[in-house]
């Protein structure tokens, strides 16, 4: 017997029969009541998810359903949301992390029915699959870039009525294996300083910009004449240059665009060292200015091939990896001159806010994280000096 007050009725198709619930969605804009309906085989089914939409209603927690899949949502959220707000090589990420790693796994789930231990299983099997190319597992830093993505995307579902909670948030990851930072000794620091010293290379000045710095790789390749002021005696580091995928997955191209974040974005002041060694390559390169005439590059990069034009992250790599080969440096990429621009600051006495914003840290715990060995010495160093106390 029909429970009083649920509209439930059953109904024929051929020879199959089943059940029907209708419910009062609310009233449309022309003042007419909208039905939703639920089918069951049984009676009893029909019944209780009929109570419970209702219940949903009554308590304005109801949603419609939808059969709208995880690879459906997050390919709108990707281009509806995301495809002016983020930059290129973020949305590029985030497009083959859908397209290689999601889709093929839980794509054809609707978004709907997707629950954290879903998820959570999707996740370990992930940090526990071998990469056929890599031979290694996913890191978990994209295992991290990967969740961030997921809870940002839900949490725009949650926004557009199709999902009432977000079952990505409470997502469980692997804890990081902490790697031991590569930073040059004073003696290596020496060495390779006394050869590029003596180098004809146009290139040796990134190596003085890096230790005197701690700019990234894209800053210095983004740097212009613009951003030095030999006057005041600063660096002004307001743009990075990279490489990137094209939206359309159809090649690559250099990319121009603010730092990473908003405190990547500063002033650092320059040792004489570095003032010095920017004003012998200033003389060279205007003399080639001169030479090129209007071919000259015009926005006039600090690191710049004959004609003035940019010299991108990759080349700068490989130029240094020739410096370190050349002085027998084993283990050590770019990247180490900003490590090792920071531990020299620290070993110096310098204070780890300043430091962070010299590094453009978004905040000073991620300086802290990754220099608190250095400061540690640094410590331990101080308190030995007040050993002739006792």
């Amino acid at each position: 017997m029909p429970r009083k007050g649920l509209n439930i009725s059953k109904c024929h198709k051929g020879k199959y029969e089943y059940w029907r619930g209708r419910y009062e969605k609310g009233i449309d804009r022309n003042g007419r009541m909208t039905y939703g309906e639920i089918y069951a085989k049984t009676y009893e089914e029909v019944e209780e998810r009929l109570v419970k939409v209702q219940n949903e209603i009554n308590a304005n927690t109801f949603i419609e359903p939808t059969k709208i899949t995880v690879a459906q949502w997050l390919d709108r959220w990707l281009k509806t949301y995301k495809d002016t707000s983020l930059t290129q090589s973020t949305y590029i990420s985030y497009k083959g992390i859908i397209e290689n790693h999601i889709t093929p796994a839980i794509g054809g789930l609707r978004l709907q029915i997707l629950s954290l231990d879903m998820l959570q299983d999707f996740f370990n099997k992930k940090a526990a699959e071998i990469n056929p190319r890599t031979k290694k597992p996913l890191s978990v830093k994209t295992l991290k870039n990967m969740k961030t993505m997921l809870v940002t995307a839900f949490k725009q579902a949650i926004i557009s009525d199709i999902i009432h909670r977000n079952p990505a948030e409470y997502i469980a990851l692997p804890k990081a294996e902490k790697k031991e930072m590569r930073v040059l000794t004073r003696e290596e620091q020496r060495r390779l300083l006394e050869y590029v010293k003596t180098s004809d290379s146009r290139f040796k000045v990134i190596v003085f910009i890096a230790l005197c710095t701690g700019m990234r790789e894209g800053e210095i390749s983004a740097l212009t004449w613009n951003d030095i002021d030999f006057e005041r005696g600063v660096i002004t580091v307001n743009k990075t240059l990279m490489r990137v995928q094209k939206k359309d997955g159809k090649g690559t191209e250099i990319k121009i665009t603010p730092p990473k974040s908003r405190k990547s974005d500063r002033v650092i002041p320059m040792q004489m060292a570095l003032i010095s060694e920017l004003k012998k390559h200033y003389k060279n390169i205007t003399a080639e200015k001169l030479l090129a005439g209007s071919a000259y590059d015009k926005k006039c990069y600090v690191v710049c091939n004959e004609l003035g034009g940019y010299v991108e992250p990759r080349q700068i790599q490989k130029i240094f990896k020739g410096f370190t080969a050349a002085v027998k440096l084993d283990g050590v990429n770019f990247h180490a001159l900003r490590h090792t621009f920071a531990t020299r600051a620290v070993e110096s006495g310098m204070d780890i806010k300043t430091l962070s914003t010299l590094l453009g840290h978004a905040d000073i715990q991620t300086t802290l994280n990754r220099y608190a060995h250095t400061t540690d010495e640094h410590a331990r160093n101080e308190i030995e000096k007040m050993s002739v106390l006792f």
